[in-house]
C-alpha cells in the first residue's frame, strides 16, 4: 500500500478512528489494534509474507530474551547470523548465484524470489535491538510491544531506521490526539506534494535518459539534466517517505527520529552523511564502525573500517556491483575528508566563504557522479552517463526539454535554498540529543503553514488523479 495512493488515504482516517477507539480500552487493545492494521497495511502487498515478518520477529525476542538472561556472545552473533541469513536468501540469492555462475563458468537458474517488502529495514532494526538487548542499553519488554514495533506500519516499508530503545517508551503513551492529527496531517501533506508533484515528476526526466544510456551517449545537456534530476527524485522522494511517516506516526502519539537535514546544503562529504539517511548512517556508526575500533586505532585502520562500513551500507541498498562501487566511492570520499581535516591549512581556511563554497562544490560533484553508478542498472551505463556529460554528442535526438530543464532548476534550488520539514515545523534534528522516554515533540504550526499544507495536499490530490502513483525508490532496497 503506497502512502502516495487513494487507496492509502482512504486507509489512514479510517486506521486513526480505529485507533481513537481502541486507546479507550487500554494501551494492550490499542497494541492489538495497531497490529492488526499494520498486518492489513503490510499484507496488501503479498499476504503470505505475512508469516516471515511474524516468524523473524519471534525468533529475535527470543534470542533477546536469552541475552538478557546470559549476554552471550555466541546467542548475539546467531542472531546476526540469522537475520543476514534471511536477508541474503530473499535479496541477494539472485546476486550470489549469477556471480557464481560467472566465476565457476556454471548455468544454474536463478532461484527469482520475489522480494519481501521492507525487508532491509526490519534487518537492521533487529540487529540494533539485540545487541541494545546485549549491551544493557534496551530491555526486551513484553512480545506484544515487540510485535507492534517491527510492523508499525508508519515506518514498515521503507523506514526510516528505527531503534527499539526510541520507540518502546513512546509505545506506553502513544493514542490518537487531536492537536497531534492536526501536526502530523499537515507534515503528511508537505512530504506528499514533495512525492507526488516533484519526484514522480524528475523520474520522467531520469527514466528515458537512462533507457537511452544503455545503448549509447546522449547529449551533454540530457546527461547532465537527468544527473541533477535524478538527484533530486531520489532526496524527494526518500525524504518524503520518511516524513510522511513522521507525520502519521505522530498522528498515533508516536516521534520519529528525522532522517534528512538538507544533505545537498553540505560542504563536505561528512557532513553530507550526517545529514542524508540520518538513520541508515547512525546504524553504520554505532553498530559497524564504533565496534571494528571507529577512528581510535591510526590512519590506516580508521580508512580500513570507513572502506568496510561504505561498501556494507553500498550492497545493503541493493543486489549488485553498481551498489558495491557507490559505496566504495563514498568510503574513499570519506577516507580523503578525514585526512584532509587533518591538513592544517584546511583548518585555517575552514571558516573563509570561499573555502565553504568550494568545498560543497567538490562534495556535491562526488555525490553525483557517485548518483549515477547508483541509479545505472551496470557500469557501462554509468560510464556512457559521465562520458556523455564531456563527449561531443549534440547530433544525437533529445530526450529532454525546457520543461524538464525549468522542473529540475526548480527542484535543485529547492533542495540547495528552502527550509526543510523539520526546520518549518522546529522538530528536533539531533537524534543523539533526544531523551527518547520524554520525546520533545511537535510543536503545533501557525496558521499560514495549516493553509499551505492544505493548498499542497489539494495540488497531490490533482496530481495523483492525472499520474498512476510510483512506487518509492527505497521500496526496492
Amino acid at each position: 500500500m503506497l502512502f502516495s495512493s487513494y487507496t492509502f488515504l482512504v486507509f489512514l482516517p479510517l486506521a486513526i478512528a480505529a485507533l481513537a477507539v481502541a486507546t479507550r480500552f487500554g494501551s494492550r487493545t490499542l497494541f492489538a489494534t495497531l497490529l492488526a492494521l499494520s498486518l492489513l497495511f503490510y499484507g496488501w502487498f503479498r499476504v503470505d509474507y505475512i508469516l516471515i515478518l511474524i516468524v523473524s520477529a519471534t525468533v529475535n525476542f527470543y534470542l533477546a530474551a536469552q541475552l538478557e538472561r546470559t549476554a552471550r556472545h555466541s546467542v548475539f552473533w546467531f542472531g546476526v547470523v540469522f537475520n543476514v541469513t534471511l536477508l541474503a536468501i530473499f535479496k541477494y540469492a539472485d546476486f550470489l548465484v549469477w556471480n557464481f555462475d560467472i566465476v565457476f563458468r556454471q548455468q544454474l537458474a536463478l532461484p527469482n524470489i520475489a522480494l519481501p517488502l521492507a525487508i532491509s529495514f526490519i534487518t537492521f532494526e533487529q540487529i540494533s535491538f539485540l545487541s541494545d538487548v546485549r549491551a544493557k542499553k534496551a530491555q526486551k519488554g513484553d512480545f506484544l510491544r515487540y510485535l507492534v514495533f517491527v510492523t508499525f506500519f508508519p515506518k514498515l516499508i521503507a523506514g526510516p531506521i528505527i531503534r527499539f530503545r526510541e520507540m518502546a517508551p513512546q509505545l506506553l503513551q502513544a493514542g490518537v490526539r487531536k492537536e497531534q492529527i492536526l501536526t502530523g496531517l499537515c507534515i503528511f501533506c508537505f512530504a506528499l506534494f514533495k512525492k507526488v508533484m516533484i519526484a514522480d515528476n524528475l523520474s520522467l526526466v531520469v527514466d528515458p535518459t537512462v533507457v537511452r544510456l544503455q545503448d549509447g551517449l546522449v547529449r551533454p545537456l540530457d546527461a547532465i539534466a537527468a544527473l541533477l534530476a535524478y538527484s533530486g527524485q531520489i532526496y524527494f522522494d526518500f525524504s518524503a517517505y520518511s516524513e510522511m511517516a513522521l507525520g502519521i506516526a505522530w498522528m498515533l502519539g508516536v516521534q520519529l527520529p528525522v532522517n534528512f537535514n538538507s544533505p545537498y546544503q553540505a560542504t563536505s562529504i561528512i557532513e553530507f552523511w550526517r545529514r542524508w539517511h540520518i538513520t541508515l548512517s547512525s546504524f553504520l556508526r554505532d553498530y559497524i564502525y564504533f565496534p571494528l575500533g571507529g577512528g581510535r586505532l591510526g590512519a590506516r585502520r580508521t580508512a580500513a573500517n570507513l572502506l568496510i562500513v561504505m561498501l556494507i551500507g553500498g550492497l545493503w541498498h541493493g543486489a549488485a556491483w553498481t551498489f558495491v562501487a557507490w559505496g566504495f566511492v563514498h568510503g574513499v570520499a570519506l577516507v580523503a575528508n578525514h585526512r584532509i581535516r587533518q591538513l592544517s591549512i584546511a583548518q585555517r581556511l575552514g571558516k573563509h566563504r570561499a573555502f565553504r563554497f568550494g568545498a560543497w562544490a567538490v562534495s556535491m560533484t562526488i555525490v553525483l557522479v557517485a548518483w549515477a553508478l547508483f541509479r545505472s542498472p551496470d557500469f557501462a551505463t554509468s560510464g556512457r552517463w559521465l562520458l556523455s556529460i564531456v563527449a561531443n554528442a549534440d547530433n544525437i535526438p533529445a530526450t529532454t526539454g525546457p520543461p524538464d530543464h525549468w522542473l529540475v532548476v526548480v527542484a535543485t534550488l529547492w533542495a540547495l535554498l528552502l527550509p526543510n520539514l523539520p526546520r518549518i515545523f522546529r522538530i528536533a534534528a539531533d537524534r543523539d540529543a533526544i531523551d527518547w522516554t520524554a520525546p520533545p515533540g511537535i510543536p503545533l504550526p501557525p496558521v499560514w503553514v495549516s493553509s499551505a499544507a492544505a493548498l499542497a495536499l489539494l495540488a497531490s490530490l490533482i496530481g495523483m488523479a492525472r499520474n498512476e502513483p510510483n512506487a518509492f525508490i527505497y521500496f526496492q532496497f
